[in-house]
């Protein structure tokens, strides 16, 4: 991940995550889960934080 330029996405999430999100932020596809991180990650004033996507049937 560039040094807090991108908000990361993974490779798995939906296709539709990228042209949703770069109108308001940059942002970019990346194996983010093969190299540790969870689906979605960005640098912040506290450091790197992520969070992962979870579906009603992986909840349930």
């Amino acid at each position: 991940m560039t040094s807090g330029e991108l908000f990361g996405i993974d490779v798995h999430e939906p296709s539709e995550a990228l042209p949703t999100l770069s109108p308001v932020i940059p942002c970019a596809v990346q194996p983010l889960n093969s190299e540790g991180y969870a689906d979605y990650l960005w640098t912040g004033v506290d450091g790197r934080q992520q969070v992962e996507r979870k579906t009603w049937y992986e909840l349930l």
